[in-house]
């Protein structure tokens, strides 16, 4: 259930550095599986950490541009810099 969790969420983007501290938490023997957030309240863990995940930055993961073709999409920048040697060299 603990990995499969943490699976769904680095889908998600939530980063794997992230998730491989949390899962000894879920894991562990000595954490209560369920946390109390007032006097009548009790939360899973797991729902805690999902709505703390809900909120957090994605990161993409995987290789960004087609993989087949052996190209990788560039970014603003490089696209700009060869727009501008391009016209540079209409110019010259």
């Amino acid at each position: 259930e603990v990995k499969a969790f943490c699976d769904a969420w680095a889908g998600k983007g939530v980063p794997p550095a992230v998730l491989e501290k949390v899962k000894p938490v879920l894991l562990s023997d000595g954490h209560p599986s369920v946390i109390k957030l007032s006097d009548k309240d009790e939360t899973p863990l797991m729902k805690v950490f999902g709505d703390v995940f809900e909120g957090m930055s994605k990161v993409p993961m995987g290789q960004i541009g087609n993989s087949e073709a052996g190209t990788v999409e560039l970014s603003d920048v490089d696209r700009a810099r060869k727009l501008g040697e391009r016209i540079a060299a209409t110019l010259n």
